[in-house]
């Protein structure tokens, strides 16, 4: 039963994220959807950031749209003149589309059973060697972290995110603080080789849809080191707290 409710749910996260694969190859607008998921963002705040004309950034906005990957959040009308603000599905705490919304789902009904919970997170850990998978695979965390995780801690947030990670064996926490958080004997990418990048996108998303749900304030997490760059420890830097961006 196990083996068939995981290959379910990954089954789906492979029709759901593979929807855009071909548009996310770009790397302008997957640089785009990371921005826009911390911040709202106008045409010209994108041009100035990505050094590139805004004729450019609205033909990629335009395809993003249409693939409902990103939208408008607000207008601001002066004169003549209408600013639009863009945020991308990324930084929403609720699933991209119905298909994400029954993995949680699924997750949600069964979030006691641990060896389920444990058995999709390795599963899904394994996406992540495949290009383009890491903004699915962050999203993905965030929703398993905000939804899921975040309601089974129920002390201070550095003992509460210790304790998810040994109870699901995701590994050793040895070091956590506000800007840092160490992991040893990461349950994904522990032996993997040497690659150049880092691995364990859907922990950052975990842990940051933990920061959100427990504390209120949205950070930004991300890998700098794990064995795909040469280290044997999982490095996550945080920086944040925005209230504003909930």
């Amino acid at each position: 039963m196990l083996d068939q409710t995981v290959r379910f749910l990954l089954n789906q996260f492979k029709i759901l994220k593979m929807k855009p694969e071909k548009l996310l190859r770009d790397e302008t607008r997957r640089k785009i959807l990371n921005m826009t998921a911390k911040n709202e963002m106008t045409v010209t705040d994108l041009a100035r950031e990505l050094g590139i004309t805004k004729a450019t950034v609205s033909h990629h906005l335009k395809l993003l749209s249409e693939a409902n990957l990103i939208r408008v959040v607000r207008t601001e009308i002066s004169g003549n003149f209408i600013r639009k603000y863009y945020r991308s599905v990324f930084g929403d705490v609720e699933p991209v589309d119905s298909i994400e919304k029954t993995i949680i789902s699924g997750l949600k009904q069964n979030k006691k059973d641990d060896d389920l919970v444990k058995a999709m997170l390795r599963a899904l850990g394994v996406l992540n060697v495949q290009a383009g998978n890491d903004l699915f695979l962050r999203k993905i965390g965030f929703d398993i972290g905000y939804h899921i995780l975040a309601d089974l801690i129920q002390d201070d947030i550095e003992d509460g995110i210790a304790g998810i990670w040994e109870r699901f064996r995701l590994g050793d926490v040895t070091e956590f603080s506000k800007s840092r958080l160490v992991v040893e004997n990461c349950y994904y990418c522990n032996g993997l080789p040497f690659s150049g990048f880092t691995y364990c996108k859907q922990d950052e998303g975990i842990i940051e849809g933990i920061f959100l749900k427990k504390l209120g304030e949205r950070y930004s997490v991300r890998e700098v080191n794990c064995w795909g760059t040469g280290s044997d420890k999982c490095v996550f830097e945080v920086r944040g707290g925005d209230r504003n961006s909930v």
